[in-house]
């Protein structure tokens, strides 16, 4: 039997609505444990986080697939001489299925990882082949939700869907694929939306894509001289919160999508105000358990969002604090299930907390400092 994180919960149930209704307090703080190549992690760069039936945490970074058990590591690298080895280092996402499956996107394939044995069984671009993926750096797994036993794939050329069953792929002609085509062209994200079954919405570094899946039509949002138009071209990031509402982090602005006008709101940061967002890049956005929306940044750590007041609590590292969150560059943001939030970093690896322990200063966006 594979062994399960162990954290313990009793102080979690005892706290949890104190917590929560003082979360946005001044002088809330909170507690960041930094693990990073010391305590086991095989690079600092972590890109993607997950949890599978197991227990186990699975941390992508740079040079190495990373099996954590609450205690230890165990590292997955590829091997040259090993035909069942992962098929690159370089982990770009993880991704769960609906069937408990572990996905794992490199920089050189598609791997799904065997349990039973500890292998991994990799899917990867055949020249001439159009059942095979079209390129093998892929950048994004996902299954949606109204679809089970397809996964839609994104690389450097495209988009992909596999048929699980079937064990082969399906490639889509994307909008402007002069544009797409092109070396550096990556889909970020591909997400969808709870309250639009059918409907894939689509990160990349050209637009906003939606796609629907039974017509095969896509519809593009492009950032434009008109008003409420998309705030930047490059998507990173799209999540729909419990309210409906439809989130598109950019590289210049929070997006929230009005779907009866068609029109987006953007949330920036706002010289002078310290309750703006903490920084206009966002490159991770989550909501955890307890209905607490986080926003990862590239440049200005973490980002809170009240939905009442419509402003931004933020924290950011504080140099000479090790127990503020090791880096202000976030890549992921993901809650595992005894209610702890991780957030990946890049070059500062992973860093723990738990919403209930207070601890750090509250750190707000400082334009002069």
């Amino acid at each position: 039997m594979f062994g399960r994180l162990k954290y313990n919960l009793i102080f979690y149930f005892v706290v949890f609505y104190v917590v929560h209704s003082n979360l946005f307090a001044q002088d809330q703080r909170l507690r960041f444990d930094n693990i990073s190549v010391k305590e086991g992690l095989s690079q600092t760069s972590v890109g993607a986080i997950v949890q599978d039936k197991y227990g186990f945490l699975w941390f992508g970074t740079q040079d190495g697939l990373d099996r954590f058990d609450g205690y230890d590591f165990k590292t997955f690298k590829h091997n040259p001489l090993d035909s069942n080895s992962i098929s690159d280092s370089y982990i770009n996402c993880l991704f769960k299925d609906s069937e408990e499956n572990l996905w794992i996107g490199t920089e050189l394939g598609l791997d799904k990882y065997d349990y039973d044995n500890e292998i991994f069984i990799d899917y990867r671009h055949i020249e001439g082949n159009k059942n095979s993926l079209d390129n093998n750096f892929v950048s994004v797994v996902y299954e949606a939700p109204s679809k089970p036993g397809i996964l839609w794939i994104g690389t450097k050329h495209g988009l992909n869907s596999f048929n699980t069953r079937k064990k082969t792929f399906t490639r889509y002609s994307l909008p402007n694929s002069n544009i797409l085509n092109q070396t550096n062209y990556i889909i970020y994200e591909i997400y969808e939306a709870p309250s639009e079954p059918g409907i894939l919405w689509i990160g990349t570094p050209v637009g906003l894509l939606r796609y629907n899946i039974e017509t095969n039509d896509f519809t593009t949002f492009l950032k434009s001289e008109t008003k409420n138009s998309l705030s930047d071209n490059f998507v990173n990031v799209i999540f729909e919160d419990n309210s409906s509402n439809l989130w598109i982090g950019t590289s210049n602005g929070l997006n929230v999508y009005d779907r009866k006008n068609q029109q987006f709101f953007a949330y920036y940061t706002e010289p002078g105000n310290m309750h703006s967002l903490g920084h206009s890049n966002v490159s991770a956005i989550y909501q955890d358990s307890r209905n607490n929306l986080w926003f990862g940044t590239w440049g200005s750590g973490i980002s809170l969002f009240d939905p009442e007041k419509k402003d931004f609590a933020s924290w950011a590292n504080e140099p000479g604090n090790p127990k503020s969150i090791s880096s202000n560059f976030v890549t992921q943001i993901y809650e595992d299930n005894s209610g702890i939030l991780w957030f990946g970093t890049q070059n500062a690896g992973v860093n723990k907390m738990n919403p209930n322990i207070k601890n750090i200063r509250h750190y707000y966006h400082n334009p002069n400092n």
